[in-house]
């Protein structure tokens, strides 16, 4: 049940229910389970937006792990906090066990492994701005998904190569990948999936100036969102739909205070800032920014700045609107 409502996006009736597999695990001394269920729910905080306590649950998983010796469930939890610390944005500890994860997997010949460890590695390569890198694990995970046939792995790589697109100016490219991977998503029925393929159709849409597009998409995103409770992802696809000529910035700003510090990234409040022109947001834009940058690899740090639009349009607002 408690993976039914995963699926579902009801994460915190999933959330209820791995709690108490957990607490069963413990009472019988079940290790395994006990392993399993803590991941689980490390996963459900992942979904809400709580990545810290996404973190403390993977660690724990990892632990257990180790000590009963089963390193396929060592490499799941090593993958899971690759992802907990990409979220708080400490990259440099990101990679690490990215790149742990993904030697681990390889040892084990855990394929579906491998396609998570390669494809979460070649996400965090394009936030990181090493394009060449990131396209290159992202279709290795890609023809490792269709190789062992894993359709509701391949939107995730499918996305990530799209968005690689629309920053290397390929508008073609990345609406075909899109779309592949919004198909996908629609497929599988994976609703969270769904939704953000769709918020990040109405982001891609609002760059080329295509308004009507981004509406129908980032419309359809917001309904989907607010379905699943997931506050985060709501509050930035009300900022994107904020900078329409229509848009609701009061709307998205009370999404942001509700969403609370998981909610609170440089994208979201980059776009609150475009839609406002309020200063707080370029300003908070700016010090989230600096502070991923700072977690960073350090031979990454320029590329970052300079290569990932995002972060050069915060870079460039901020010289010339609150620099000084």
């Amino acid at each position: 049940l408690s993976t039914v409502y995963h699926r579902l996006g009801r994460y915190r009736d999933a959330r209820s229910q791995f709690k108490q597999t957990l607490a069963i695990a413990r009472e019988i001394g079940d290790q395994r389970g006990e392993a399993t269920a803590t991941g689980n729910l490390g996963i459900v905080y992942k979904d809400l937006g709580c990545h810290e306590d996404a973190r403390v649950h993977f660690e724990r998983s990892r632990r257990i792990a180790r000590e009963i010796g089963d390193r396929a469930a060592e490499g799941r939890a090593l993958g899971n906090l690759g992802s907990a610390f990409g979220g708080l944005g400490r990259y440099a500890e990101a990679l690490a066990r990215y790149e742990d994860n993904q030697r681990l997997v390889r040892e084990i010949g855990d394929r579906v492994g491998e396609a998570y460890a390669t494809g979460g590695l070649g996400g965090l390569w394009r936030v990181l701005g090493a394009r060449e890198a990131a396209r290159d694990a992202l279709e290795d995970a890609l023809a490792i998904s269709r190789e062992i046939r894993a359709l509701s792995l391949q939107g995730y790589w499918l996305r990530g190569l799209s968005e690689i697109a629309a920053e290397e100016g390929d508008a073609a490219r990345a609406e075909a990948l899109a779309s592949e991977t919004l198909g996908v998503a629609r497929k599988v029925r994976q609703v969270g999936d769904t939704a953000l393929t769709l918020a990040w159709i109405g982001e891609f849409s609002l760059w080329s100036a295509g308004i009507e597009c981004a509406r129908t998409a980032l419309d359809e995103a917001v309904d989907l969102l607010r379905q699943q409770n997931r506050k985060p992802e709501l509050a930035h696809a009300l900022a994107l739909l904020a900078n329409l000529p229509d848009g609701d910035p009061v709307a998205a700003e009370a999404a942001l205070e509700e969403a609370g510090e998981a909610g609170n990234t440089p994208k979201t409040r980059y776009y609150l800032w475009k839609a406002t022109g309020k200063p707080d947001h370029l300003a908070e834009a700016k010090r989230l920014l600096d502070y991923r940058v700072e977690h960073a690899p350090e031979n990454h740090r320029e590329s970052m700045l300079k290569t990932v639009r995002l972060n050069r349009e915060i870079t460039e607002a901020w010289a010339e609107h609150g620099g000084g």
